[in-house]
């Protein structure tokens, strides 16, 4: 078995040794060596989330809707997740947060929303008019060719308010009143 620790180190260098005791020089060298092994680490996260608001990374890395995204905080300001960044995005919109995408560069990148839609959303409405639309023509025509003394019976709420409050508006042929 090969040593890991400093101690471990320490006690199979005395096996080896003569003298069991060793020189102290040589033990302080084990242990500085031990410490300062493993000060600097690299690690490989798929993904590394930042922002300047500590709080709110708090807040994520303690989110118990994303506990599958294995966040490790890394700092105050900084978590890292093993997943990819498409992932952890979706995970973090559908959390309630409004993440984006960072380049290497630190630049922002844009992405066009996709077409998944929430479902309490209405569906997007078409540029293109419905099979049903009648003439517009043929409806101008019928109301410039309709008598003038018929009444409308039946008004809706909005048109009663319409014929309300129209009766206030000055005719564009008089004057306005002073």
């Amino acid at each position: 078995m090969i040593p890991a620790t400093s101690d471990e180190i320490i006690h199979a260098l005395q096996d080896m040794a003569e003298d069991p005791k060793l020189p102290e020089r040589l033990t302080v060298l084990v242990q500085h060596a031990a410490d300062a092994h493993g000060r600097l680490r690299l690690t490989t996260p798929a993904s590394v989330l930042h922002t300047a608001d500590a709080t709110l990374i708090g807040e994520i890395a303690a989110s118990p809707q994303l506990v599958s995204l294995r966040l490790r905080m890394l700092a105050p300001t900084v978590l890292t997740s093993p997943f990819p960044s498409d992932a952890v995005i979706t995970a973090l919109r559908d959390a309630g947060y409004a993440p984006v995408h960072e380049q290497d560069d630190g630049a922002i990148r844009l992405q066009r929303p996709t077409d998944r839609r929430h479902p309490l959303l209405p569906a997007p409405r078409s540029a293109e008019p419905a099979a049903d639309v009648p003439d517009v023509d043929h409806v101008a025509e019928a109301l410039l060719s309709a008598p003038v003394d018929k009444a409308v019976t039946r008004l809706s709420s909005t048109e009663r308010v319409l014929a309300r409050d129209t009766r206030q508006l000055d005719s564009p042929m008089r004057p306005p009143r002073r």
